[in-house]
């Protein structure tokens, strides 16, 4: 990053924190400043994906054909940062919009790249991801899931997954609890906010340091990567598990 790029970063940081003590301190609730709350709403939105233009321009460029999606999720995570930051917690504004703009370009990133392997099916037999499952309105460390329900679903199906990776032979179990970590990483992190007892035997403690780790989503590695680490290809990676997953069905009934 150019010392130019650097200096215009702490610019746009400098701005945005200042106009967002501005902006959360007027009343919500007083019709009066309604009209004033609004113009420093739009100021500090435009601000915010000028901002994030410039911080992920390695990442988000014209010539990429994920582009305009990657704006689209930049877009709507700044407006729903606005919309729920909560002015008494103890922790500046960007920092939280950055923590949420972070996970939500990974989360969405891992959910795109899914396979028909993350897919299972309810009752009544309609497919859904293990994803969606485990996601919230806003990917956000903070933010909470709107239904409790839904992150005790998610850690129900995290439970039947660790059992059923605990029936594996064991000169297997070390490759599959890579893969297995680095698919359901997201997952994991999401609820690893709100549960303190994150602790399955399928988790390969040491990747998911490490993928925890990475700040950029370009840096984080694909399926084929993890393979490749145990002189394994793409393809034997996603035959592992969709084996695997086709096993955890056969053993037990998802949406019980």
């Amino acid at each position: 990053m150019s010392k130019e790029v650097v200096n215009k970063k702490k610019q746009f940081e400098l701005k945005i924190e200042d106009l967002a003590i501005k902006f959360f301190a007027i009343n919500k609730n007083d019709e009066s400043l309604s009209s004033k709350r609004k113009t420093l709403k739009n100021k500090l939105w435009v601000l915010m994906i000028e901002y994030y233009k410039l911080v992920y321009r390695f990442f988000i460029v014209e010539e990429n054909k994920n582009y305009y999606e990657n704006i689209d999720i930049i877009t709507d995570t700044s407006l729903t940062c606005l919309e729920n930051y909560n002015s008494e917690l103890e922790i500046a504004f960007l920092h939280y919009s950055n923590s949420a703009v972070k996970k939500e370009l990974k989360y969405q990133k891992l959910k795109n790249s899914r396979e028909v392997s993350d897919i299972m099916k309810d009752e009544n037999g309609k497919e859904i991801s293990t994803f969606d499952l485990i996601e919230s309105k806003l990917h956000n460390p903070i933010i909470d899931f709107e239904l409790k329900e839904s992150r005790e679903r998610a850690m129900e199906l995290l439970e039947i997954i660790d059992k059923c990776f605990l029936n594996k032979q064991e000169r297997v179990k070390k490759y599959l609890s890579a893969l297995l970590t680095h698919k359901l990483f997201d997952a994991i992190s999401i609820l690893e906010n709100y549960n303190n007892n994150i602790d399955f035997q399928f988790i390969s403690s040491k990747l998911y340091q490490e993928l925890n780790a990475i700040n950029k989503p370009q840096a984080f590695p694909k399926q084929q990567d993890i393979a490749k680490r145990f002189g394994k290809d793409k393809t034997d990676a996603s035959r592992a598990l969709k084996k695997f997953f086709i096993d955890v069905e056969k053993s037990v009934n998802f949406m019980a």
